[in-house]
């Protein structure tokens, strides 16, 4: 895993995280679709903060992304606490 300071995330591949979370914003939404939309994440308010946790040495400059990644909200590591959308 790794991550940059603005939330964008590279896991083991197959987007497998990136499909939970779009279910489970969608059942919050109470669609009735697999997928939720990746722009409804930012329309959304008061629900739970995506946060990961990391060591320092898993952030990093850049990663490349995908329209369908889901980017962290939060960066806890030993070192430091990072909010990604600042």
């Amino acid at each position: 895993m790794a991550f940059t300071r603005d939330g964008a995330r590279l896991g083991y591949g197959g987007g497998f995280y990136d499909k939970l979370l779009m279910k489970q914003l969608a059942i919050r939404l109470g669609e009735q679709t697999t997928l939720a939309k990746p722009l409804v994440m930012a329309r959304m308010t008061q629900q739970p903060a995506l946060v990961a946790a990391a060591f320092a040495l898993q952030i990093v400059e850049r990663i490349p992304q995908e329209a369908t990644d889901v980017k962290v909200e939060w960066i806890i590591t030993e070192q430091e606490t990072i909010n990604c959308s600042a």
